[in-house]
């Protein structure tokens, strides 16, 4: 079965659609390593990430905890609960679970534009000539929306641990009170 966008024997003779057919292939080669990488950067984000959370969680619980034991020296339970503040801190410093999202979102989009390109469904069907260029276009779109996702990430600084919800600030009425909830009437 031969694909429509596939150079045929016959475009195969001249020298722009063999030079196309050489640029194409290298440039889905070069997608496919980087649809890998980002899978091995989001293998290591989230393996972080967990252990990060793991190490809060058994450090935060552990306090309390040996908090009862009374042959336990206090710096011991000063020691857990700084582990669980540094962990937490530094999993919200390099963003580890965000930015493996943001990997695993950026190469299965990669890879079903590439697989669509393969198979040559809309609308990549027709020649190379045509196909290929769509290819690029959405490649570098994802790519571009990729490199913004990425710079939001970094820039928005330590996410918050603190749910949205809980942030929320109820507003005093004229009495410094706050008012009962309505009940959405």
């Amino acid at each position: 079965m031969v694909l429509s966008h596939q150079v045929t024997n016959k475009e195969s003779t001249t020298g722009d659609s063999v030079a196309l057919r050489t640029t194409e292939v290298q440039y889905r080669e070069g997608v496919r390593g980087e649809i890998r990488r980002l899978q091995t950067y989001f293998a290591r984000q989230l393996t972080r990430y967990r252990v990060a959370r793991t190490v809060v969680i058994v450090s935060a619980a552990l306090v309390p905890v040996l908090a009862t034991v009374t042959v336990v020296p206090r710096w011991v339970l000063a020691a857990f609960g700084a582990v669980a503040v540094a962990a937490e801190g530094i999993q919200g410093l390099y963003q580890f679970h965000k930015s493996a999202l943001n990997a695993m979102a950026t190469a299965n989009a990669l890879e079903r534009v590439l697989n669509r390109y393969m198979t040559a469904v809309a609308p990549y069907t027709g020649p190379i000539e045509q196909a290929f260029p769509l290819l690029v276009d959405e490649i570098e779109t994802i790519r571009n929306t990729a490199d913004e996702t990425f710079l939001q990430t970094w820039q928005a600084g330590p996410a918050s641990t603190v749910p949205e919800r809980s942030r929320q600030v109820t507003p005093l009425d004229q009495r410094g009170i706050t008012p009962p909830p309505s009940n959405g009437a």
